[in-house]
């Protein structure tokens, strides 16, 4: 039967910190359920229960007659047993009737046959109401006192309910046991009226039902630890939790943009490519997910996002407006996108979509996830044209064509590094003509870029960076370039366990399906020119943000730099599409993205380094270690302003 009871589906970061609750929100047969075993579920928890809503369940057959027929003749609800409550509770049927108490009470006497007393008991402690919305003890445990489950990387749990005895400290505390197991007995008598979570009316509810909790089992001559229960510790219980502060349940979702996509991943997998199926399992299924996500490093990037849109922030570019400028108020950028890969493995280490998850201006975009988008129809895919970025990636497929072609073109690798440090997309375009038509297609897919049906053979606009492209799709591109012309496809997800704790998913980062796209070799070259730090400083003048210089002393003074990085910016023709930057190191890759969702125009003046080349900047040094350090002195090397944060937990080794 257990396997017949919905249960909630967990998603996790990679160290196992919790981000999301995924649960069925209908709130006629919705609500948060995590399953427990009677195990799990400390003695007094039992009692309490048994002694309010059912004092005879150890012995009587499932149903008590004399009740039923109280309760029928009286034209009201109750007389129901705890294994009566299990029915109804399946069945979702509490209309107060003579024929419904009947059917209910046949079934109960099958029920008795089939299962054990205790097997009953913990059936009803899973699917009982709890709360206004809390189905199951343990959720309203983890609602009610804070008592979160907490997970191992295997996919085992423990239950919050297992601490109901425990301070936060760890010290074990029989009344507190006593006062948080007689509330909890006390909700499914009316939990839609008597959450102490819907304020003030309701807590003196939900106390005035714990006080006849207490009396009952104080005369059925239960006891805590062996000791019977008094009208002292009674007293007791109830100060603690008149005093105890129900705070209304929030349904958070952390890492907002990166849940979605793999919600959505994970739903369609489930579905077999039905999203409708597919949610419906997942939200039901009670699934642990541990993903590739480091919380403390996507709290980080949310923060940057922020600081650089919304705060004063020190502006390079233009020359007319150098100086401390908002972005949001004086260039119109009001979003920005960001995508964090372990350039090794693929994970996806964060994953930002927009400036405001929650925010309903169009220009911010709200649950709109400019980092990975819905997918677009075949002839217009989603995303934005990502200009200038597109060339490394035209100018790898036109040089490993040279090559295989014995090198007809001499001089290739010098031009295109001279075009990719001034964003030349002339040369792009050449490239591309170089290439060929079906080089281009093959590779581009090879790439995981979604190429429109009706490209045919004329590459021009895609090579020119005019064609939309996701965020994440160009940066898992990049990719290739760090990691010696090998691909890795982005993941999102490292393991997914059942609700029996068995793992039916698992990716190993250690050996990653890879394919190889360009030539080591031609990686190399493009990696070289994206990287050369004495070309980038003559061709761009000061490029403070494009290198670690700030980390780096003998790298600002003599652009000899212990730690190369690769960066392409762009500089979209149209002002509504906003710039891109997108970088890297041989074990991580950041690409950024700023602008407006919904097209508005930015001002004229915004080019690469104005835009995304700050969050890109900040971001790649957080991933590499580095936050509120700085090697250089100078004007131009200034602190970005962000809290730090907890340390995030990566690791960027390489793959075997």
């Amino acid at each position: 039967m257990h396997e017949d009871i919905p249960q909630d589906t967990h998603i996790y970061d990679r160290n196992n910190v919790l981000l999301y609750d995924a649960y069925d929100q209908n709130q006629t047969t919705g609500g948060r359920r995590v399953a427990v075993t009677l195990q799990d579920i400390p003695k007094v928890m039992q009692d309490a229960m048994v002694a309010t809503e059912d004092r005879g369940f150890w012995t009587e057959p499932g149903v008590n007659v004399q009740s039923i027929t109280r309760a029928a003749m009286s034209g009201y609800g109750g007389g129901s047993t705890i294994t009566q409550q299990v029915i109804k509770n399946l069945s979702h049927n509490d209309q107060p009737s003579f024929k419904r108490k009947l059917q209910e009470a046949m079934l109960a006497l099958g029920l008795t046959q089939k299962y054990s007393k205790a097997q009953i008991l913990n059936i009803y402690f899973n699917v009982a109401p709890f709360g206004s919305f809390d189905v199951g003890v343990e959720s309203a445990a983890e609602v009610f006192f804070h008592l979160e489950r907490s997970c191992l990387g295997n996919g085992s749990c423990k239950p919050g309910i297992e601490r109901l005895e425990y301070t936060d400290k760890g010290q074990h505390d029989p009344v507190l046991g006593l006062a948080r197991a007689s509330l909890l007995a006390a909700m499914p008598n009316s939990p839609g009226t008597i959450d102490p979570t819907l304020g003030p009316r309701a807590k003196q509810k939900a106390l005035a039902r714990q006080k006849i909790v207490l009396q009952a089992m104080i005369s059925q001559h239960m006891s805590v630890d062996g000791q019977p229960i008094t009208l002292a510790m009674a007293r007791q219980a109830e100060d603690i939790m008149s005093h105890t502060n129900f705070e209304p349940f929030q349904h958070t979702k952390r890492a907002p943009h990166f849940v979605d996509w793999v919600i959505n991943q994970v739903a369609l997998q489930l579905g077999n490519g039905d999203y409708v199926k597919g949610i419906y399992l997942f939200e039901h299924g009670g699934f642990t997910i541990r993903t590739t996500l480091d919380v403390n490093l996507e709290e980080y990037v949310e923060r940057a996002v922020d600081q650089h849109l919304n705060k004063p922030d020190y502006q390079y570019y233009p020359l007319s407006l150098r100086g401390n400028q908002i972005l949001s108020s004086k260039f119109n950028i009001h979003s920005a996108a960001v995508v964090v890969m372990n350039a090794r493995t693929g994970e996806v280490l964060a994953m930002d979509g927009g400036a405001d998850y929650n925010s309903t201006d169009p220009r911010i975009g709200g649950e709109y996830n400019m980092a990975a988008p819905p997918l677009g129809d075949a002839n217009n895919p989603s995303g934005r044209p990502p200009g200038a970025t597109m060339l490394p990636i035209d100018d790898a497929i036109a040089i490993g064509m040279n090559k295989e072609n014995n090198g007809p073109v001499k001089a290739l690798p010098d031009a295109f590094s001279n075009a990719l440090l001034q964003s030349d997309i002339s040369l792009g375009v050449k490239a591309a003509a170089y290439a060929g038509s079906t080089a281009m297609r093959a590779t581009i897919q090879r790439l995981g870029i979604a190429v429109p049906k009706d490209t045919g053979t004329n590459f021009a606009n895609f090579a020119a960076g005019s064609q939309n492209v996701s965020l994440l799709q160009m940066t898992s591109a990049y990719q290739v370039l760090a990691d010696q012309g090998q691909r890795v496809p982005p993941v999102g997800v490292l393991d997914i366990y059942n609700r029996n704790g068995q793992d039916v998913y698992h990716y190993n980062p250690a050996q990653p399906p890879t394919v190889q796209v360009f030539p080591a070799s031609t990686a190399q070259t493009i990696t070289t020119a994206l990287s050369d730090e004495p070309d980038r400083a003559d061709k761009i003048g000061d490029d403070a943000l494009y290198s670690f210089a700030d980390q780096d002393a003998q790298c600002a003074t003599s652009f000899t730099c212990k730690y190369p990085v690769a960066l392409q910016s762009s500089n979209t023709d149209e002002a509504e599409e906003g710039n891109t930057a997108i970088g890297y190191t041989a074990n991580v890759v950041v690409g950024t993205w700023v602008g407006n969702v919904n097209g508005a125009r930015m001002n004229s003046a915004v080019v690469g380094s104005t835009g995304a080349v700050p969050i890109w900047h900040s971001v790649i040094e957080r991933a590499l270690g580095w936050c509120g350090t700085q090697a250089t002195a100078s004007t131009y090397f200034r602190s970005d302003h962000i809290p730090c944060g907890p340390t995030p937990h990566l690791q960027l080794s390489s793959h075997s």
